[in-house]
């Protein structure tokens, strides 16, 4: 067919856009061509990686958390940074009147460093408020320059100046075992039978102390049911031959499956660190749970970030570190580090003013249910308080003490003891009514700050003899006070008669010593041949850190292993052949191997942080030997063992 010229002339201007369509078409064909290979390329990556499977929604979900971890992370580090420089600008200023703030993670020792090391460097009226249980303190306040407390590093972020931070550190399979003990240990203080609430506000309970108030409560439930099982006769009495696995408690395979334990004690040293923990302050880290979940993806970038930031925190933030396995030398080296010479001053001041406290609960108002109420032995007329008033008639004051008596701080066991047992004892021996005895705790601490039934050693308690009709009577009791050690070792039979219910149950040792009276005039005075307690020269000398340490590190481990024994001591009526107290290194055998495997798998953030904590530990102890060379050494241990500790 033939075209015309104005026919052919449109065709020739219509080629060159048909051309134009053409390429773009084979353009976009191309485009989805790539794009097609680029996916099949991604399929196959991840085919590679999955072992030939497709890739899961799990996995999916897992890329799509990564990205989140790793932004999430980034801005944390960048608010973290910027948080650290405005505290560190505000230190400066201050200088020397720094808090030093301890960082207590459980089960570290860090007992004994906070009680026998920290705070002997600390004068007392510089100490802070406790704040284990729940913080108490006005971090602002002047006088507040030493804190400790289980509190996650988040505690720091709400100080305005960066502190001196102390904290220590312990290798993870020891501290996890420790942590498993010690749950198992508080909850067989009650025997498996529920404990209510302690009635006495003042004392700090260990069940009420993260991360015990989880991990404790679920051992608890183990325990009673298995006396539920028992009391219903359900099961015969078990026979406990491998401590770490068997009916009566929680198993330690399963203790470290259970959800408590991931979240508070699994990594706990890397998270308290970085203030992280499930006990933060959620004002300051509103993101912790969800950052604790990105560290624990091993590997992970978010991971290698958040630990690369503890590494960068452990060298710059932390003034003093301290490694469990090695206690005397960084003792000695924190000594140097934070300017409290082991030869220098100590601000324990021990039993020296054990008399005036024995002054102040004679001069006191009689009080009603004192042995609840621990703190009344130390009140202190100094201080103004309304309880400390001249009494009107007689008083005696004497320590009590049957050494079978392990503690005292067990509330309900003590107030049956007291009341049913000691009072009506003494009452009958000393021919003076039950309601005119008080009994407080043995309390010999310095400033007369109140002080708990925890702290009594021994078991010894001070018994007062209120409202004394004659001072003719307060002489005889004095009297009659003053013979019993004599009547003790002539095994006189009036004085075991009265006394046959108390030494068959918890002798055969008595003591009665430290004897006081007071007059009518308000005159008190010694009446037993020892003397001023405190009065000798030695004990006026002022003592050194390093020697003080030591003395209350051997009671803090004599305490220690009482309350262990004591605790164990109600297995006696769940199992049969009870060996006591169960944990030792030669139990720790029975442990399987792929136990201590799948420790340090879900520990795999705290055994870095412990090797990187080592190395920090072996590089100061280089750089600071001189400092300690000139200090010297720690006196000699009076530990005879620090199992369990």
């Amino acid at each position: 067919m033939l075209r015309s010229a104005s026919q052919s002339k449109l065709l020739k201007r219509k080629r060159p856009y048909r051309i134009r369509r053409l390429f773009d078409r084979l353009g976009l064909c191309l485009a989805f061509a790539f794009v097609l290979f680029g996916l099949y390329c991604y399929k196959q990556t991840f085919l590679l990686e999955n072992g030939g499977r497709e890739p899961t929604t799990k996995t999916k979900t897992k890329l799509r958390k990564e990205g989140k971890c790793e932004a999430l992370v980034h801005d944390w580090v960048s608010l973290q940074e910027q948080r650290y420089a405005q505290r560190a600008a505000q230190a400066k200023k201050i200088n020397d009147k720094r808090l030093t703030f301890f960082l207590h993670i459980p089960r570290t020792a860090g007992r004994t460093v906070n009680f026998c090391f920290l705070k002997h460097a600390t004068p007392e009226k510089d100490r802070c408020t406790r704040a284990y249980d729940e913080l108490r303190t006005d971090l602002s306040n002047p006088r507040c320059t030493f804190l400790a407390s289980h509190d996650d590093y988040s505690l720091v972020e709400r100080m305005a100046a960066q502190p001196k931070v102390v904290t220590m550190v312990r290798e993870v399979y020891s501290r996890t075992l420790s942590a498993y003990e010690f749950s198992v240990e508080v909850a067989m203080r009650s025997g498996g039978v529920p404990t209510p609430k302690p009635r006495n506000r003042k004392k700090t309970s260990t069940r009420d102390v993260w991360p015990w108030q989880y991990l404790v409560r679920y051992v608890d439930e183990d325990i009673q049911k298995y006396r539920r099982a028992l009391d219903a006769k359900q099961i015969e009495k078990a026979s406990i031959i491998d401590a770490y696995d068997n009916p009566v408690y929680t198993s330690l395979d399963s203790f470290l499956e259970i959800p408590m334990a991931k979240e508070d004690l699994h990594n706990a040293q890397f998270f308290q660190l970085l203030g992280l923990t499930n006990n933060t302050f959620v004002s300051y880290e509103p993101n912790a749970e969800a950052l604790r979940e990105c560290a624990r993806n091993e590997g992970s970038k978010a991971s290698e970030d958040l630990f690369a930031y503890a590494k960068k925190r452990l060298r710059r933030e932390i003034d003093a570190l301290l490694v469990h396995e090695e206690l005397d030398q960084s003792v000695a080296l924190a000594a140097v580090m934070l300017n409290t010479p082991l030869d220098g001053v100590s601000y324990y001041e021990g039993k020296g003013n054990l008399e005036s406290i024995m002054e102040n609960i004679l001069r006191r108002t009689t009080v009603e249910d004192d042995h609840v109420f621990p703190h009344r032995a130390s009140l202190s007329s100094k201080g103004g308080d309304s309880n400390v008033v001249p009494s009107a008639t007689d008083a005696v004051i004497f320590s009590f003490r049957l050494k079978q008596i392990q503690n005292m701080e067990d509330d309900e066991w003590r107030e049956r003891y007291i009341e049913q047992e000691l009072k009506r004892t003494i009452s009958s021996y000393l021919n003076v009514g039950p309601q005119d005895i008080e009994v407080d705790p043995y309390a010999f601490f310095p400033k007369f700050q109140p002080k708990t039934w925890e702290e009594t050693p021994s078991g010894r308690h001070l018994v007062s003899i209120k409202n004394i009709s004659t001072h003719f009577k307060a002489e005889k009791i004095v009297e009659r006070l003053l013979q019993t050690p004599r009547m003790l070792k002539s095994q006189d039979p009036t004085l075991l008669g009265i006394f046959n219910y108390l030494l068959r149950k918890y002798g055969p040792g008595m003591e009665i010593s430290y004897v006081a009276s007071m007059s009518k005039n308000g005159q008190v005075r010694r009446r037993d041949n020892f003397g001023p307690i405190g009065g000798d020269k030695k004990s006026k000398e002022k003592r050194t850190l390093g020697s003080t340490y030591r003395d209350c590190e051997k009671f803090q481990g004599g305490r220690y292993k009482k309350q262990q024994s004591r605790a164990f001591d109600r297995l006696h009526e769940l199992v049969v052949d009870d060996k006591g107290y169960l944990f030792s290194k030669d139990a720790r055998k029975f442990i399987k191997k792929q136990t201590v495997d799948r420790i340090n798998e879900l520990n795999h953030l705290d055994v870095r942080l412990y090797e990187e904590s080592k190395r920090m530990m072996d590089e100061n102890l280089v750089k600071y030997a001189r400092e300690m060379k000139r200090q010297g050494p720690l006196p000699p241990s009076l530990l005879q063992s620090s199992f369990g500790m």
